[in-house]
């Protein structure tokens, strides 16, 4: 009996990231100029799925980054955004590491990562943190992060799920850039 529950509750959850995944490439489908009802989309799927408390997307020009999108972050945590957003990848930032590196970054707790902004954690009061690098042609154009309040290890599902929304962004970006230059040269 207690098989079936556990296999029915893992179907569920993989019924669940599916709908989500559908959900974020209907907004893109329907969102061909605009990628800020796509970036809204993935945050509240992320939020919903993942049970987080906070995420956000972050845009990267190949110099600077920007904060672009939030969700259920304090009035405190994006006061203090604003002293590293814009600038350049910080490895003191998650999104930073995940720009840096190209690669899915997770911390198990930003209060004990000597290298995480000791400002950020206690302010923002995050302490397990994910972030996914939006890779074009493998090279970063931004980041999907999420944080949770509680410290922990982040399970290979939820970093799979996050990674999957970090391409669907991209895709999103990609589609708007591609229709902006073909309504330019028209």
């Amino acid at each position: 009996e207690r098989k079936v529950a556990q296999r029915t509750a893992e179907v569920t959850e993989a019924l669940d990231y599916q709908t989500a995944i559908s959900e974020v490439l209907r907004v893109i489908s329907g969102s061909p100029t605009d990628v800020q009802p796509v970036f809204e989309a993935i945050l509240q799927s992320a939020r919903n799925l993942l049970g987080t408390g906070t995420a956000a997307v972050f845009r990267y020009d190949g110099r600077l980054v920007y904060l672009v999108a939030t969700h259920g972050w304090s009035v405190e945590a994006l006061d203090d955004a604003r002293r590293l957003y814009p600038g350049p990848p910080n490895p003191a930032m998650i999104s930073g590491r995940a720009i840096l590196t190209g690669q899915l970054q997770t911390i198990d707790d930003a209060r004990a990562d000597l290298q995480y902004d000791s400002t950020t954690a206690r302010v923002a009061r995050w302490r397990r943190l994910i972030a996914a690098p939006m890779l074009k042609d493998g090279v970063p154009v931004g980041v999907v992060a999420a944080s949770w309040l509680e410290p922990g290890e982040t399970p290979q599902r939820q970093r799979d799920l996050l990674k999957t929304f970090a391409d669907q962004a991209v895709i999103a970006v990609e589609n708007v850039r591609l229709f902006n230059e073909t309504r330019d040269a028209l």
